[in-house]
């Protein structure tokens, strides 16, 4: 949005996130957020289109320092004269988003959704050979949707999520709970949950490394496309004026010649 209003998204201004229809609106203030609300019915009336209030919610994330906390609760913010609910989470884009800034939740959902597909591989696909059961395991259970992006979580929801993907790998190849998990990581070809997330994380930084230098690519060719703009026209500008004074000295010396 063209708004002067947002937050501060490493030493960009931000205030809109968009991903096709889901759109999620940040400001510092109740009144930033409500203008920027009034902007989004705005831009969606004169496209005859129209926002969700059902599905619409809003999160206050409290300042970590508890001396700046101003208040605990506000007035509702008011959508096509609707008034929209507050929650302390909500899951976007399959993530789920705490007001605590806190991951936890969302391991949680790992562990639920891994155990969910163990469970149906295992009931579906129990006679299959090894060689088809790892790559089902790996299309269907290595899928840690935004597990780079974990950082705020405690040391018992990772050792959850760590034991739970071991003793999913157990149910499916028909392990016993008690054998060595170094064993049988080796005897399938697969990588540890560490391994898994290490990787995802070291993907991310590259991906954003990458998405910079293109950026500074495309500024640099941006750059040389107006340096190369303005000497074609400094060039122009320079064969116009050769041009007028050929002209004038031809009139000049025909007036000459006229005159003699």
């Amino acid at each position: 949005m063209s708004a002067k209003v947002g937050c501060n998204a490493g030493g960009v201004n931000t205030n809109i996130l968009t991903y096709a229809d889901d759109v999620v609106l940040l400001a510092p203030s109740w009144r930033a957020l409500q203008y920027l609300i009034n902007m989004l019915a705005d831009s969606v009336t004169n496209i005859d289109m129209l926002c969700n209030t059902d599905k619409t919610v809003c999160m206050v994330f409290p300042p970590k320092d508890k001396r700046k906390v101003v208040t605990s609760t506000f007035p509702a913010f008011k959508l096509d004269n609707m008034n929209l609910k507050f929650v302390t989470e909500f899951k976007y884009l399959g993530h789920i988003i705490s007001n605590d800034e806190s991951d936890d939740k969302d391991m949680s959902r790992e562990v639920r959704a891994m155990f969910t597909h163990t469970n149906i591989l295992a009931r579906r696909f129990s006679s299959c050979s090894a060689r088809v059961k790892i790559v089902l395991f790996k299309t269907y259970c290595f899928c840690f949707y935004g597990m780079e992006l974990w950082q705020c979580y405690t040391k018992c929801s990772v050792n959850r999520l760590r034991s739970s993907y071991t003793r999913c790998m157990k149910i499916f190849f028909n392990y016993s709970k008690y054998y060595s998990v170094t064993p049988m990581l080796l005897e399938l070809g697969l990588p540890s949950f560490d391994t898994l997330l290490y990787n995802s994380r070291v993907r991310f930084v590259n991906q954003v490394q990458c998405t910079q230098k293109s950026e500074q690519y495309y500024c640099t060719a941006e750059a040389d496309y107006m340096i190369c703009v303005f000497f074609v026209v400094l060039c122009s500008l320079y064969l116009y004026v050769l041009c007028l004074l050929y002209l004038s000295v031809l009139f000049c010396l025909s007036h000459v010649w006229a005159c003699s």
